[in-house]
């Protein structure tokens, strides 16, 4: 909210949705903000890119939407393949693969006796058209297990 009122943006609390994490929900929440914002409106934000693809998709329907930016939370290969597609727009990619291993990695530290951090950042990567596909092909890497860590 802050970012966005900062940026000169309404930040419409009274269309916050809830979907409980699912893509059906996710669509049926999209379908009663468009019908109280038949004009189109700047921004989706979902928390996964499950509902961000929903939201998307049942907004392409509509010309008011045409400029609408969906942004997910997951980074996942649907994510990667929707973006190539025009559906969702932005995904900031949490990376799940570096997520566990440097889980497993800290763990066997600690077990080692060795020093671990409280918290360790795996980072977040923002994924838009002009990287989904190199995205993409490093998460089919990972999931090959193709990749050298």
């Amino acid at each position: 909210q802050e970012g966005i009122e900062a940026a000169g943006g309404t930040f419409l609390v009274d269309e916050i949705q809830y979907a409980d994490a699912v893509a059906d929900k996710a669509a049926n929440c999209m379908e009663a903000i468009i019908q109280n914002h038949p004009e189109g409106i700047a921004v989706i934000c979902c928390h996964n890119d499950d509902c961000a693809i929903a939201a998307a998709r049942t907004a392409a329907g509509y010309p008011a939407y045409a400029n609408t930016i969906f942004v997910g939370f997951d980074g996942n290969i649907t994510a990667a393949e929707s973006i190539l597609d025009g559906g969702e727009t932005i995904t900031v990619a949490q990376s799940g693969y570096d997520q566990g291993y440097r889980a497993v990695e800290t763990a066997v530290n600690y077990l080692n006796g060795e020093k671990v951090e409280s918290f360790v950042d795996c980072g977040t990567q923002i994924i838009d058209k002009d990287s989904a596909q190199t995205y993409l092909d490093e998460l089919k890497k990972q999931m090959d297990g193709e990749m050298d860590f």
